[in-house]
């Protein structure tokens, strides 16, 4: 997964190269020179047909940009490449409107891919000014379109007689960018790219199978800022490497409303997919303190119809969140991390409801599901060094874990938690000290509900009571609660009854 995040990384630099010029100087030779080191520094190989100069610009032809890993690799054929010197310390880097590309999935585990791309522009210059201690660039691109046929790729020989068809376009209109770059030992890289709008295509076909599909979506108001700290020398093939000697990166993606149409058949029958949302976020980081990402969705509608099903099904979401926190880098002091989901105002068609619950027995509220858990661990090895997540051996220990928020609210049941454990990691095996807390409004009412309904047998209901018995007690109409804890002796103890 990591060697695909560094291939995906040069297949943006190799497609929007006149992007990369960012990291140039402000003549065209110092351009080109700059941006041909930093893309063997990250692993490509770059091999240029012709150069020379032709008055004020420096023109380059032929140029292939690639690179192997072993779960694939891809290279970029880029017909010309033109540096113009602009007289006023500044240059005008501009490619030709058509490149094509060869990318290729290798995978451990299931078929390997093949597929042609076509990346197409009009009119798509950047402007590099600056010193070469502090250097800035300006990208406008009305357009630029991906073309890419699975097909065409599978016939060139890689994929095989056996790989399925597939064909894609994806359209971006209003494409604006704007980076700087300011250092020498340690350049730091800010900048943000902008799209007013994102259409797609996508159909593919399994002659073998008999099956089809189609699809058609976009997207709108597209915004990706980042900030990267990037020392001299640093190999971005060796990322733990690269942390260890200071690199850093920080970003956020947003976009407004999105959507998208899918069709498909085969030979149960035909179906269909429809989902919207309103909003969406992501951040991420990492350096040696961490890795970390954070999203949110807002406004999440899906509808399917499929040949299987009896009445199409819909669901909806009115906000989707999650964050995840870990260490990276091996220290002899504990780091924190942590895991928070929540889903909240989940709501289901009427008609799925109706499948188990005709007569509306059960509440129709919105259902939320909520986990916020934080903690502290101890790596004895990099995340990043795949020999060490390789042997087997376990990458480190936990020694803390707080449960800070736990709800799940459901058909009228509310359950809901908090707890605090550490961990002694002294012994043969790991021994928690610590205590949840844990409350449920409801239960015994959602249990009553659902044996009238049938879905529930009396005695799975009565071993479901026996259960609560056994680990909670009352403390309210139709309220329990319970403190699981686990104590320095090794026992397990539910509201002071020993368990373990």
């Amino acid at each position: 997964m990591a060697q695909w995040k560094t291939l995906g990384a040069g297949v943006a630099l190799s497609a929007l190269m006149g992007t990369t010029a960012a990291f140039a100087d402000v003549t065209a030779t110092d351009v080109w020179k700059r941006w041909s080191d930093t893309a063997v520094s990250m692993g490509q190989q770059v091999s240029v047909g012709s150069e020379r100069r032709e008055g004020n610009t420096l023109v380059l032809r032929d140029l292939v940009f690639s690179q192997a890993t072993p779960e694939g690799g891809y290279s970029a054929n880029v017909p010309e490449l033109r540096l113009r010197e602009r007289g006023d310390g500044s240059v005008e880097v501009t490619v030709a409107p058509e490149i094509p590309m060869q990318i290729n999935a290798t995978p451990t585990e299931g078929p390997a891919t093949d597929m042609a791309v076509v990346m197409r522009t009009k009119d798509m210059r950047t402007i590099v000014a600056g010193t070469p201690e502090a250097m800035s660039y300006a990208i406008t691109a009305p357009k630029i379109v991906l073309e890419g046929d699975a097909a065409d790729a599978a016939a060139a020989g890689s994929a095989g007689a056996g790989g399925v068809p597939v064909k894609f376009l994806v359209t971006m209109t209003g494409n604006e960018g704007a980076y700087t770059v300011d250092g020498a030992d340690v350049q730091m890289i800010d900048g943000k790219f902008t799209t007013d709008a994102i259409d797609f295509t996508l159909s593919g076909a399994d002659a073998e199978a008999g099956s089809t599909f189609t699809a058609k979506g976009g997207t709108e108001d597209l915004s990706l800022t980042g900030k990267t700290r990037m020392p001299k020398g640093v190999d971005m093939q060796d990322m733990a490497a690269a942390l260890a000697a200071g690199f850093s990166s920080t970003g956020a993606i947003t976009y407004g409303k999105t959507g998208y149409v899918m069709d498909f058949s085969d030979a149960e029958g035909t179906g269909n997919i429809k989902s919207s949302a309103d909003s969406a976020t992501l951040d991420f980081s990492v350096s040696g303190d961490g890795l970390s990402y954070a999203g949110q969705g807002t406004g999440t509608q899906v509808e399917i119809t499929a040949p299987t099903m009896p009445f199409p099904v819909s669901f909806a979401m009115q906000q989707a969140a999650f964050k995840f926190a870990m260490p990276v880098a091996k220290r002899d002091m504990a780091q924190d991390f942590g895991l928070k989901l929540d889903f909240s105002g989940v709501t289901i068609s009427e008609a799925l409801w109706g499948m188990f619950d005709p007569t509306a027995q059960l509440p129709r509220d919105p259902a939320r599901l909520l986990v916020d858990i934080t903690g502290k661990a101890k790596l004895v090895a990099d995340f990043f060094d795949a020999t060490a997540m390789q042997s087997g051996a376990a990458p480190g220990e936990i020694e803390a874990v707080k449960l800070t928020a736990m709800q799940l609210n459901v058909a009228g049941a509310d359950l809901s938690g908090t707890g605090d454990v550490t961990v002694d990691n002294s012994g043969a095996a790991p021994k928690p000290v610590g205590a949840v807390n844990l409350r449920l409004v409801g239960g015994n009412t959602l249990i009553d509900k659902l044996v009238a309904m049938g879905l529930l047998p009396d005695d799975q209901a009565m071993g479901a009571r026996m259960m609560l018995g056994l680990f909670a007690v009352p403390s309210g109409e139709d309220t329990l609660t319970s403190t699981i804890e686990f104590r320095a002796d090794g026992g397990i103890y539910a509201n002071g009854q020993r368990l373990q």
